[in-house]
């Protein structure tokens, strides 16, 4: 019989229960509440990916093992269903019933922009400033990278270092960062290369969980990361809160004006000088942010550049100009 079409003899079908409903029926008739699949996804995990708050709680109150599957980055996962509220509520439930809070959480709350989640795990113990992966992304990184202004200030209240650098990480799941192509002149671009990042833990399907730890080797700052994505309140965040505007990218020298020039963000650009960005900067092939900007063809931060006493006349270690760059050939269009 057709969904909804009426049983014979005229009466109507009883309507179809809901599965927080049917989740609650099959526990009180003695289902096992940590079935596992053969990815290894439980029933609790999938109810916290899904959004399932009713399923959550039954199968909490029926003992459901909070080890198994990793249910709290479940629910903070890439596709996972619940957001805001309804996802802090989640957490909550999850860190009364004794899940372990950790930074993993805390790292993929910080880049998903969910303040009342960090605030809990923040709450429940997890280190502000704890290493995420091998490769040390911290959450302050995730969420400097991703553009996450609020979730920024609220580590920062909590004590996060605004001038750390990520160790060897701190991209959100495919972050691309500058990589250099000497030209004729010797004048690097940048092309982008995605790092591809390197979960610590092993996403279980149908889970699009958040890879918090990134392979970068030069150790952006959060600062460089924010500008890189264009990310004003999150850059005027960090400043407010210290970070050093000229930090540079290990082994490369490039600042966050340098890749706010590059990239043609005079918003950011602006926001970098007003508060003192060196302006002669120089990479590890001696080329200036101005460089940057005329190859890139950005003229509105050209003569913000200029107008912050930018000078012409800097030449590369392969003595090339801004101006004799352009002439060579190293004019690049967006």
């Amino acid at each position: 019989m057709h969904p909804g079409c009426a049983p014979s003899g005229g009466q109507a079908a009883s309507p179809n229960p809901n599965p927080n409903q049917v989740v609650k029926l099959l526990l009180e008739l003695g289902a096992a509440p940590d079935t596992r699949n053969k990815q290894g996804a439980t029933p609790l995990s999938h109810a916290a990916f899904r959004g399932q708050l009713g399923a959550l709680q039954q199968l909490l109150a029926h003992g459901a093992d909070l080890l198994l599957a990793s249910p709290l980055h479940a629910a903070l996962g890439r596709g996972a269903a619940l957001r805001g509220k309804r996802l802090t509520k989640a957490v909550d439930q999850l860190l009364a019933a004794g899940a372990s809070p950790d930074s993993v959480a805390l790292a993929m709350a910080a880049e998903a922009g969910e303040a009342g989640a960090a605030a809990s795990l923040l709450k429940a113990g997890v280190a502000v400033d704890e290493a995420v992966g091998s490769s040390g992304t911290s959450p302050l990184i995730k969420a400097a990278a991703a553009g996450r202004a609020e979730i920024v200030r609220l580590l920062v209240r909590h004590g996060a270092d605004v001038n750390a650098i990520a160790g060897g990480g701190g991209s959100p799941c495919y972050i691309p960062l500058p990589c250099y192509i000497p030209l004729s002149c010797y004048v690097p671009i940048s092309c982008y290369t995605p790092y591809r990042a390197t979960p610590p833990y092993r996403a279980t399907p149908p889970y699009r969980a958040t890879k918090i730890a990134g392979e970068n080797m030069y150790g952006a700052s959060a600062l460089y990361l924010a500008a890189q994505g264009g990310h004003h309140a999150a850059c005027l965040a960090l400043i407010e809160a210290g970070a050093a505007v000229d930090a540079a990218l290990v082994q490369m020298g490039v600042t966050s004006l340098f890749v706010a020039a590059e990239r043609g963000s005079l918003v950011i650009t602006n926001l970098l000088l007003s508060h003192g960005a060196a302006t002669e900067a120089r990479n590890w092939n001696g080329v200036t942010p101005l460089h940057m900007a005329a190859m890139r063809g950005h003229i509105e931060v050209v003569h913000a550049l200029r107008a912050a006493a930018a000078s012409l006349d800097t030449a590369s270690n392969e003595g090339a100009t801004p101006l004799l760059s352009v002439a060579a050939g190293a004019y690049v269009e967006t």
